[in-house]
């Protein structure tokens, strides 16, 4: 649900992640991406296990293939041993995303 929200909002993300995620509605995808989309440029960190037994890990990576076709910039990330759950390598792989995703405030916010 997280890829097709981002792809087809109508305002500009900072990034786009799936855990354990696919492509909803693959054969409509592209078709329900309005023209133009703000995020299209919008960088996809996919995570996935390789032991998830509820959205098998061949969907995660024929998902980030199909997006990568289309022209989306993905990074599919697959963990060893992960079942349907998150594990903290995969957390930090997702922090460090968003690091470079979130720009550094120069000076601390007003209180």
């Amino acid at each position: 649900m997280s890829l097709l929200s981002g792809a087809t909002c109508e305002h500009k993300l900072g990034g786009i992640v799936a855990l354990s995620g696919y492509m909803l509605l693959k054969n409509k995808f592209k078709d329900l991406v309005p023209e133009g989309s703000p995020n299209k440029d919008t960088e996809i960190f996919m995570g996935h296990g390789d032991q998830d037994p509820l959205v098998l890990t061949d969907w995660g990576r024929t998902t980030a293939a199909k997006l990568s076709e289309l022209g989306w910039k993905v990074d599919l990330k697959i963990y060893p041993g992960l079942k349907h759950s998150a594990a903290p390598k995969e957390i930090d792989d997702f922090e460090d995303y968003l690091h470079v995703w979130i720009p550094d405030l120069e000076e601390e916010p007003a209180q």
